[in-house]
């Protein structure tokens, strides 16, 4: 049997993940390389690979455009405020891009600000470390009542 240095087994090991990019969508892949010489098989050592993403923020309640995170209600013109939770579930610190969006009804102004107090500071992004959640809050504005539920989202990017 030849003598095989155990780094070209290494490097057969991972040779078929080189060239898979639809393995990027899994969170694990294992990989046994095979060395065939004539009649004899020679399995290496199991590569496993864990993926996952360096930033995956997460935004609780979540939403869509079909399935609104919240909806809220201005039956007098002013100000209401809906609070979410923003969570960093991937693996590095990052900076998350925010943007909230209305639906249902003309005349309304959304925006993502810093607490649910009338003179929060505004907020288009936050950084936060794997693991980490902070509360921000949407305030919806309406210059005049409105007849119908407002629909809103946060996206966190």
């Amino acid at each position: 049997m030849p003598d095989i240095p155990p780094s070209f087994l290494r490097f057969l090991s991972v040779l078929p993940l080189l060239g898979a990019p639809a393995a990027a969508q899994a969170t694990q892949v294992s990989n046994t390389a095979q060395l065939r010489v004539g009649a004899t098989q020679l399995p290496s050592n199991t590569v496993t690979l864990q993926l996952a993403q360096a930033c995956l923020p997460r935004v609780s309640p979540d939403g869509t455009p079909g399935a609104p995170g919240q909806r809220a209600q201005l039956r007098t013109p002013g100000l209401t405020t809906l609070p979410y939770r923003v969570t960093q579930g991937g693996t590095q610190a990052a900076t998350i891009d925010l943007s909230a969006t209305a639906q249902g009804v003309e005349g309304v102004q959304v925006r993502v600000q810093t607490s649910a107090a009338p003179d929060a500071t505004p907020l288009s992004q936050l950084t936060l470390q794997p693991g980490e959640s902070r509360d921000v809050t949407v305030a919806v504005l309406a210059d005049q009542a409105l007849a119908g539920d407002v629909l809103v989202n946060l996206a966190a990017r």
